[in-house]
């Protein structure tokens, strides 16, 4: 488990990616592993500016390019030894494709959470604003979300556990598959 390593959490906004990421951040650092957590709500606000009007301005291509910036920005970080955690809905078909084929020591993570789930978590009042029609431009709703073809790991209603538990998961299935 020394080489650097992308690990992506995808899934819809409420669905826990942060959490998720931070556990994993936790976990790897008390293994004494160089790790780096690239969140997509803060990378958007160090691209972009903070702005409470930029995700009306974020339709669906935008979203994509931005995506491939996360992509990039975690295999040169990867390529020098760490351990990147990316959180970000960024659910393109193309966005896993390429990581697929340009990432080694790529491990994809879905949360996979009903809408009705995510509706009554929503911690960013998104689906709610949505509903009030203040709101656009949001994956899952008005933007199609592509799921990832073949996670190495989905956690649903199912399955999910206390951040910590499934953090440990993920780490046991990156050790066994390495």
């Amino acid at each position: 488990m020394k080489n650097g390593r992308v690990i992506w959490i995808t899934g819809l906004s409420g669905s826990g990616k942060t959490t998720l990421a931070v556990a994993i951040q936790q976990a790897l650092t008390q293994k004494k592993m160089p790790v780096a957590l690239l969140d997509g709500d803060q990378l958007r606000e160090v691209l972009l500016g903070s702005s409470q009007n930029q995700a009306q301005q974020f339709n669906s291509a935008k979203r994509e390019e931005l995506a491939f910036v996360y992509c990039r920005l975690a295999k040169l970080l990867s390529e020098q030894g760490l351990w990147v955690i990316v959180s970000t809905i960024s659910m393109r078909q193309s966005v896993f494709d390429w990581n697929r084929n340009n990432l080694p020591n790529y491990f994809e993570i879905l949360i996979d959470l009903p809408i009705e789930t995510l509706r009554t978590r929503d911690p960013k009042n998104i689906y709610a604003d949505y509903n009030q029609g203040h709101q656009k431009n949001v994956i899952g709703l008005d933007i199609v979300a592509d799921k990832p073809s073949n996670p190495e790991l989905v956690f649903s209603e199912v399955n999910l556990k206390s951040p910590e538990q499934m953090a440990e998961l993920a780490l046991k299935c990156i050790e066994d598959n390495t």
